[in-house]
């Protein structure tokens, strides 16, 4: 069956459409199923499971700070507790709303909340009240502090979270979430061993081990399950038997010890009495535990579920995989088979018809096409081979043509040049180009009067070309190397149709040898002058010549010496672009070892100096209490030596959150930088807005540890230099970027008179923003304010 062109193409069409589009509408179904099941997973994801630790984490805070204001009856040890209510309820309100499509863990939930809400009624709020009404003297625990004061177990125990810190970091950028999951509940064994440690050494009464003893169980039971997934992956085994080893070493070291001492201190019934009446009967303790157990269950349950729902997300993506690719290939082999037949039909006669073009290219015009497809390739084929044939016919009068005025200009022994009304030259003999040295490309389409000697303003060409001009006259030609001869010129003008002046056709003769004949006569007495001047022309053309040698060589050796110089100074630019390059990495090493430092600096201060202050001020109100067999000096001291370190305890937190914020890492930039507003509008006095718009729900850390740091700096200047009553403060996502914008209305200053000076932190600012392949503008003028603005992309390059 014979097929047009537009018929074989229509059916290659349709059939594209007939297979993919049935096999596009399947994929799309198969598709939309495991986009469905991965938003489920991800409703479960990591910032989920963040969120129920830290709800757990919190449920420490509320116990750690009742009982360290029950032992010490201070406020400020009171503070994780206030701080741990607030926090509580908006997290817990957060998982609502993360679970609401999960009904059993929405009841979980709300038995968590209602357990915490017994906890504070029955034991956290009466004992606290109950604390605050003794004013009873305080018990001596000088021994057991001081024990603890040796830092052993803190750390063992800071070496212990350094790594599974390391593990964990691996953990997720190897994308193993199972194994990242048991590594923090490791982590949570270990916190809950510590919290029962020191509930113990606390209140002194057996019931507070349990933590601790629960602790050790689940530790050996999650490390062993976690062991059997590291099979075969030597350098995780590894980094899991040290934590292992620095647990136990700390259970003998520090734990053990510490808790014998306390056994050992409660035997003895002298000065445990009062504190076992501060505590009560410990109502609260079956709540809490309750509410340990539940909040663990609640994790453990939430895990799984994740697990779940990945293995699920996994098991149909390889199946919508395998469906994908069987379609798909049945589709392309079904469409090839037949495009390979059409395409062919199509293909082939084009092959012909551009091989006979190639031969028409090269002169062959007796090729013939012969194409019997009935089609528009027929049609083609028979065009072409009528062109072919007429081509060949006027390709053979052009060759006449030219080969008979070819020899007619040949033969001519006088010079023909043939120009158009403007004395352009359009074409010029071999005679003419001989005589006067030129090639045939410097001369056509140049004006003729180039060849006339001494005619710079083309007077002679112009008179040549006027119409009733002469037409047989003597003129000169300038050869090109600038001899003049002499010649006798015949013109012949050519006019268009209408009578308009075409050009003109100039025929020469070179008489410059019948000049020679009269002139030799005269010049026969000069020829001995002549022969002598040609001499010493020649001797100064030598002597000009060896100059030319000298200055060529100078020359050429300029020429390297300068080419040298060229490349040492291009080695020279690129050694210092490598220094300038070296320069940005060492100073982003530098800033990241900077925030390190101030990570260590702040967990030491806020670990170390906090509990070293609390003991100090249990030390001093056991001297109040006994006050009065000391010296009145040291009875007036001592009220203000217990504010003092009430003050010092405030400026210490402060100094921590500000070199380290935890809120950063616990709640996120968005509730970090409302503290941070919050705390320099309240110590500077400087009204701080803050609007946070359109933000995706998990930023990475080091792009929110760059976008807290430039606004914490910024904000230092506001109240610092720019002696401004306000400012705002706006961060916003737009696109995959976040923004932040920084505004004062202050007194401003001029851009280009501080860049440079130290004092304003700029360069710093720069660096950071560079570190994250973002940009920062800077727009400030004096009595006008400033305004400082990041962008910064949430997705980056490895570079």
């Amino acid at each position: 069956m014979k097929l047009s062109i537009k018929a074989k193409v229509i059916i290659m069409s349709v059939l594209f459409v007939l297979v993919f589009g049935p096999s596009t509408a399947f994929l799309l179904m198969n598709l939309t199923r495991v986009v469905r099941s991965f938003e489920k997973s991800v409703g479960l994801g990591e910032h989920v499971l963040a969120r129920a630790y830290l709800l757990s984490k919190l449920i420490v805070d509320l116990e750690t700070g009742q009982r360290g204001f029950v032992i010490t009856g201070r406020e400020e040890f009171l503070e994780p507790y206030i701080r741990a209510n607030e926090e509580f309820d908006y997290t817990l309100r957060r998982l609502k709303q993360d679970l609401s499509d999960y009904p059993g863990h929405l009841e979980n939930l709300e038995k968590i909340g209602r357990l915490r809400y017994v906890w504070e009624g029955v034991a956290g709020e009466p004992e606290i009240k109950a604390r605050r009404l003794v004013e009873e003297s305080k018990v001596d625990l000088k021994a057991i502090y001081e024990t603890i004061l040796a830092g052993v177990g803190k750390k063992i125990l800071d070496r212990l979270r350094l790594a599974m810190d390391e593990i964990a970091t691996k953990l997720k950028k190897a994308g193993r979430k199972d194994e990242l999951i048991l590594i923090t509940m490791i982590a949570k064994d270990v916190v809950d061993s510590e919290t029962g440690e020191r509930g113990f050494l606390l209140a002194g009464e057996d019931r507070f081990l349990e933590p601790y003893y629960e602790g050790q169980v689940k530790f050996n039971a999650d490390v062993k399950e976690l062991k059997e997934m590291f099979e075969g992956d030597e350098e995780n085994l590894e980094r899991l038997s040290v934590v292992r080893a620095l647990y136990e070493e700390w259970l003998l070291k520090a734990a053990r010890p510490e808790i014998n001492l306390r056994v050992k201190y409660e035997n003895d019934p002298r000065s445990m009495d009062d504190v076992a009446a501060l505590l009560g009967e410990g109502t609260g303790k079956k709540v809490i535990d309750e509410l340990r157990r539940l909040t663990g269950h609640f994790i453990d349950t939430l895990a799984k579920d994740v697990k779940a729902h990945l293995t699920q997300a996994k098991r149909e993506a390889a199946h919508a995989r395998l469906l994908g690719l069987s379609v798909t290939g049945g589709g392309i082999f079904l469409l090839i088979t037949v495009s390979f037949f059409l395409g062919r039909s199509i293909v082939k006669p084009i092959s012909i018809l551009c091989r006979a073009t190639e031969k028409l290219g090269q002169g062959d015009y007796s090729h013939r096409i012969n194409v019997k497809s009935s089609d528009e390739f027929e049609v083609l084929a028979n065009s072409f081979n009528s062109m072919s044939q007429k081509l060949k016919a006027s390709r053979d009068d052009l060759v006449r043509a030219k080969d008979f005025s070819d020899n007619i200009m040949k033969s001519m022994i006088d010079t023909l040049i043939v120009v158009d009304g403007d004395s352009t030259v359009l074409l010029i003999n071999q005679a003419t180009l001989s005589l006067l040295g030129y090639e045939r490309d410097e001369l056509i389409g140049k004006s003729v009067g180039v060849i006339f000697a001494e005619d710079p303003e083309n007077t002679t060409a112009q008179k040549l070309a006027e119409e009733n001009g002469p037409q047989d006259v003597e003129v000169r030609y300038q050869a090109k190397d600038g001899t003049v001869i002499p010649m006798s010129l015949n013109k012949s003008v050519m006019r268009e149709p209408e009578g308009k002046l075409a050009g003109a056709v100039y025929v020469a003769r070179d008489i410059s040898e019948l000049r020679r004949l009269i002139e030799e006569a005269a010049e026969a007495a000069a020829e001995r002058k002549k022969a002598a001047d040609l001499r010493q022309a020649f001797e100064k053309l030598d002597a000009s010549h060896q100059q030319l040698i000298k200055y060529k060589q100078e020359l050429e050796k300029e020429i390297t010496e300068r080419k040298r110089t060229e490349r040492e100074l291009q080695e020279s630019e690129a050694a210092v672009r490598k220094s300038q390059e070296d320069l940005r990495i060492l100073a982003g090493r530098l800033i990241s070892a900077q925030e390190d430092e101030r990570r260590r600096l702040a967990r030491e201060l806020h670990d170390d100096l906090t509990q070293r202050l609390a003991v100090l001020a249990i030390d001093a109100g056991i001297l109040e209490q006994h006050s009065d067999s000391c010296p009145d000096l040291i009875r007036e001291k001592l009220p203000r030596m217990k504010e003092q370190i009430v003050r010092l305890s405030g400026d210490i937190h402060r100094i921590s959150r500000q070199l380290h914020p935890s809120i950063l890492d616990d709640l996120g930039l968005v509730d970090a930088i409302k503290s941070l507003c919050t705390g320099v509008s309240n110590r500077e006095g400087l009204s701080v807005e803050f609007t946070p718009e359109n933000l995706p729900e998990v930023l990475p850390k080091d792009l929110s540890l760059c976008l807290y740091r430039i606004t914490q700096e910024s904000l230092r200047n506001v109240a610092k230099h720019a002696r401004a009553k306000e400012a705002h403060v706006t961060l916003a996502g737009n696109d995959g970027d976040v923004l932040l914008s920084i505004q004062d209305s202050g007194v401003g200053f001029d851009l280009a008179q501080v860049r440079g000076k130290p004092g304003l932190g700029l360069a710093s600012m720069e660096e950071r923003v560079r570190l994250i392949q973002g940009s920062l503008s800077v727009q400030s003028q004096p009595t006008q304010g400033t305004t400082i603005e990041v962008r910064a992309p949430l997705a980056r390059g490895d570079g």
